[in-house]
């Protein structure tokens, strides 16, 4: 009983994600929250703030909240981009859920430093951080949390950006000698089995669709074009050109922008692993 229990929940920490917001979401987030906390302090006054009197108190108390969200946000968005490079161009739950606890306390605890320091003008000691995070920092990641959420959902799908390393060169060779093709990684559109062979169908610059044989298996294509994911077993896509995953676990499909017939999908694929929302076909 215990086994198959701990089976399933490693597979479920260890399976794929969306790398889903770039530099340009991260910063509107880590923003967008910090000026909420701003609204917050300035409004409701919780924590003693009514009583905080000093020059500049409005733009030292927006500061307090603006600057440790911004600064902690973009620094661990560099760190998750090392992380996706490090992996193969692929991010897990597990990455997620450390990234966003780190996330967490790093936010926290610059909040604390800029107020043990700039507000209050004392010198930092653990006994002080630890009664911050108890009774100042985590009573309001229930309220962040949601917003957080929110937001980077609705960025993601309304306004994406490609995942880190997606204008490098790709080159996938094949089994005939001197095979190979180079081209963008945001030009690679699908691929498909066709026997010996694969269909790789690529977007140009005018935004026409090409397809070109090439003898490979998907496997070994999926291994050479990373950021890649399969859907199906005759059936691999790039992530960025994937419009809708429509249809029920026992059949689904994968609509690619500007290509006239949807895609197989295995009824085992999880569309979490691409940016965009389940849609009923």
């Amino acid at each position: 009983m215990t086994q198959p229990v701990l089976r399933s929940l490693a597979g479920a920490i260890t399976r794929d994600l969306p790398f889903v917001n770039g530099w340009r979401n991260t910063a509107i987030i880590g923003l967008s929250l910090g000026v909420m906390a701003f609204a917050v302090t300035v409004l409701l006054e919780p924590f003693g703030t009514a009583e905080y009197r000093a020059p500049l108190r409005t733009l030292r108390l927006a500061g307090g909240s603006v600057l440790p969200h911004l600064a902690a946000f973009l620094v661990f968005h560099a760190l998750d981009r090392q992380v996706y490079r490090l992996q193969g161009m692929r991010w897990r739950l597990y990455n997620e859920l450390i990234s966003k606890a780190g996330l967490i306390i790093a936010v926290i605890t610059l909040s604390w430093l800029y107020n043990i320091r700039l507000i209050n003008d004392i010198a930092p000691a653990w006994a002080y951080w630890a009664d911050y995070v108890i009774h100042f920092g985590l009573p309001v990641v229930p309220v962040m949390a949601p917003l957080y959420l929110l937001m980077a959902v609705y960025l993601g799908v309304r306004h994406p950006e490609p995942p880190p390393g997606t204008r490098r060169p790709v080159t996938v060779t094949g089994r005939n000698q001197g095979e190979a093709e180079t081209f963008p990684f945001e030009a690679f559109v699908f691929a498909e089995a066709q026997q010996n062979y694969a269909a790789l169908y690529l977007r140009g610059k005018d935004g026409a669709l090409s397809s070109r044989l090439i003898r490979a298996t998907l496997s070994e294509l999926e291994a050479q074009i990373p950021g890649s994911v399969r859907v199906h077993r005759s059936c691999l896509v790039n992530p960025l050109h994937v419009d809708k995953v429509t249809g029920n676990a026992r059949k689904r499909e994968i609509v690619m922008k500007g290509v006239e017939r949807p895609l197989p999908a295995s009824p085992g694929f999880d569309p979490a692993q691409l940016p965009v929302r389940m849609r009923p076909g």
